[in-house]
């Protein structure tokens, strides 16, 4: 019994650990949408565009209303800003199901050991 109760309790870590995974994508969701809104505005401005790790460049921002989107296979396509806010919406949502399904296993799995 001990052993499926220590199973159960390293079972509900991992998924609460999951769960801090998810929360911290859907917040850097939510900060690339405020970034993206942001920049729109700044059209003609000179902007720093990171190279490495503590190094940028001075660059001047001409286009702000499109945007290149990796969209796998080191394939990208030019979205316009709208359409990048929706793809970030559309996966913030897919983002949020899921950790829906997290929280639920998690609480299954709460009850669970509290039983044993």
């Amino acid at each position: 019994m001990t052993e499926n109760k220590d199973l159960m309790e390293q079972q509900a870590m991992e998924l609460h650990q999951q769960l801090q995974v998810v929360e911290k994508q859907i917040q850097d969701l939510d900060k690339a949408k405020e970034d993206i809104q942001e920049i729109s505005k700044e059209k003609d401005k000179q902007i720093l565009v990171p190279i490495h790790n503590g190094i940028f460049i001075k660059a001047k921002l001409e286009d702000a209303e499109n945007f290149l989107v990796n969209v796998g296979s080191d394939v990208s396509v030019i979205k316009t800003r709208k359409d990048t806010e929706d793809l970030l919406e559309m996966q913030r949502e897919e983002l949020s199901k899921y950790k829906q399904q997290l929280i639920e296993l998690f609480e299954g799995l709460a009850k669970k050991i509290q039983n044993v």
